[in-house]
């Protein structure tokens, strides 16, 4: 099977995961021949059963997911990305503080946000909010609804693909 599944692959791939280069002479071709029966067998075999460890944990009380707090930004799009020449992007922090119907968030490189929200809709983990009267730097900006996800029974939440762990 490894041996179908490096054949398949690009030199460059195979040069890559064998260091010493490819072999003086050229390997066998394996062929596989499944019957549906075998096939099922491998898939069902290789399928996680569903009380699997990474199970979401489970919330106690009447859990609901609130905003009210502060956040940190956690995890954005890219910021493990190396280019070419090995450099790395320039790092960014956002932390947002939600107080009853007021935010504020506070950000490198250095900007400001600030404005109202309001919770429109609440479906399990996911939250719909109005940001209202939001200023950028001084700036008015328009009206904006978003779906932000909780997890882990509300110690962060993900906005714009960008993750937010509560610091209080």
């Amino acid at each position: 099977m490894r041996i179908a599944l490096l054949s398949s692959l690009p030199l460059a791939a195979i040069l890559v995961a064998c260091p010493s280069g490819p072999p003086a002479e050229t390997p066998p071709v394996a062929t596989v021949t499944a019957t549906a029966a075998s096939t099922a067998t491998a898939v069902a075999s290789t399928t996680p059963s569903t009380a699997s460890s990474n199970a979401p944990p489970v919330c106690k009380g009447d859990y609901k997911p609130s905003l009210l707090g502060k956040f940190k930004l956690s995890r954005y799009p890219g910021q493990d990305d190396v280019g070419p020449n090995g450099e790395r992007p320039m790092p960014m922090s956002k932390d947002y503080e939600f107080k009853d119907k007021t935010y504020r968030m506070d950000g490198y490189p250095p900007l400001l946000v600030s404005g109202s929200y309001e919770v429109l809709e609440v479906d399990g983990e996911r939250v719909h909010v109005r940001f209202t009267k939001t200023v950028f730097d001084g700036n008015k900006r328009p009206d904006a609804d978003k779906w932000l996800v909780f997890s882990d029974c509300g110690k962060s939440f993900t906005m714009d693909r960008m993750t937010y762990t509560r610091v209080d």
